[in-house]
């Protein structure tokens, strides 16, 4: 009986043991900003369904090219007819094989392969263009994590410091110094403080199941290093106008789908205007035939063959009128978004400047707002000052380390969409 129970006692304890050891959670992975792009271009849908199109133009030039070579096409034929019939056998068979080649279409099927590259190169652009919006998307989401996890650790410390608060005016209250009034103060503070804590919790949560969403990954707020948000003096030199437009030119997705399709579309103008003219045409082939009259009967034949179409009621000129006119609103809408890409910078430009701004106010803010926040703490100490004073200057000291994590996540979306609007992933620092 002793036994047994020591028995049960052992294996009770290694089952402890091993609840304990495999119950605990693995650490969380640490992720960082590229880590999270590289899953979202890798892992989201429809980034997988924009390479599928651009895989569907690429194949579509071979497609063209076709036109190029000889088409050979064979064939065999079993059938009954009364012709040429004997002793009631209708049986024939036919069998053959047929080479052709375009040989001249004024240049149609050129046209045509090298306007199916360019809405290829439009694709890619197109598609280039969908990975920076997802990168955008990934931006904002992961800097607002930031922006409300560090909002969440200083309204833990706000909260902290209602507590305090707290048991200060209660101990005040309990030596005869101090006013009830404090007490209610105090209390009603830390609730304030508690809601605003719950709400910025709620925000972080949002925002990690955007990231997860946008990336596939499981990301939590723990899995992102602390040190990735933008401090202090460390700020981007930021281009002039002219500068950051001629960049945009040269990568901005958008406007190289307009300038390609814009390509692309002389030559469809040209493919259409060779229709205007004769095609001449290739053929050659040898066929076979069986029938009951007849031995074997083996046929060969090579020609050349010219097809016009003289008339078809203006429809081909008119095709032509119409294409030189889409080309001329692919011209406009380039020019358009020119306009727009200007207008854009200048709006980035003026942000940057504006939230630079607001960076170094808050800076000046904060040391203001802590140094006050010190004195009037060793003020209430000493019965000078009011609970109510003390509470305005936590509460003040608590703004301004908000206006300055806001204003430096506002940097970096701003620098976000910067880098959006001239077409590229990142620009150093």
């Amino acid at each position: 009986m002793i036994k047994a129970t020591k028995l049960l006692w052992i294996v009770v304890q290694l089952l402890v043991f091993e609840i304990a050891l495999f119950g605990q959670q693995s650490p969380a992975r640490v992720i960082d900003l590229n880590n999270l792009i590289d899953a979202a271009v890798t892992n989201n849908p429809a980034i997988k369904g924009g390479q599928l199109n651009v895989e569907i133009t690429n194949n579509d030039i071979q497609i063209k090219k076709a036109e190029l070579l000889p088409q050979i096409s064979a064939n065999a034929t079993y059938g009954l007819s009364d012709e040429n019939s004997l002793r009631n056998n209708y049986s024939f068979f036919r069998s053959g094989i047929n080479v052709s080649q375009n040989l001249w279409k004024k240049g149609k099927y050129n046209s045509l392969v090298r306007q199916s590259k360019f809405i290829y190169q439009a694709k890619q652009s197109e598609f280039e263009a969908q990975k920076l919006d997802l990168i955008l998307q990934v931006k904002f989401s992961y800097y607002n994590l930031l922006r409300y996890r560090k909002l969440y650790e200083i309204s833990e410390n706000n909260i902290f410091q209602a507590e305090l608060y707290l048991d200060a005016a209660k101990e005040k209250n309990k030596l005869g110094v101090g006013k009830y009034s404090d007490i209610l103060k105090a209390e009603s503070d830390l609730a304030d403080a508690k809601f605003l804590a719950k709400n910025y919790s709620y925000s972080l949560k949002e925002s990690e199941i955007e990231l997860s969403r946008l990336t596939g990954l499981p990301v939590i707020a723990e899995s992102i290093p602390q040190n990735t948000i933008l401090v202090g003096s460390n700020r981007l030199n930021v281009l002039e106008r002219d500068s950051l437009l001629e960049l945009a030119k040269i990568s901005y997705p958008e406007l190289q789908v307009i300038e390609n399709i814009g390509l692309s579309q002389e030559y469809l103008i040209s493919a259409t205007k060779a229709d205007l003219f004769p095609a001449v045409t290739a053929n050659t082939g040898y066929s076979w035939l069986y029938n009951p009259v007849f031995s074997g009967q083996p046929t060969w034949y090579a020609g050349v063959a010219i097809s016009w179409d003289v008339f078809d009621g203006k429809r081909r000129k008119n095709q032509v009128k119409t294409e030189m006119l889409r080309s001329q609103s692919y011209q406009y809408q380039k020019e358009d978004l020119l306009l727009e890409l200007v207008k854009e910078i200048e709006n980035i430009l003026n942000a940057f400047n504006e939230v630079k701004n607001q960076i170094e106010i808050s800076e000046i803010l904060m040391k203001s707002t802590v140094e006050n926040l010190k004195m009037l703490e060793e003020e209430y100490k000493q019965g000078i000052s009011s609970m109510l004073e003390l509470t305005i200057a936590r509460t003040d000291d608590f703004n301004a380390n908000a206006k300055h994590i806001n204003a430096i996540t506002d940097y970096e979306l701003v620098k976000a969409q910067l880098e959006r609007i001239i077409g590229v992933t990142s620009l150093n620092n």
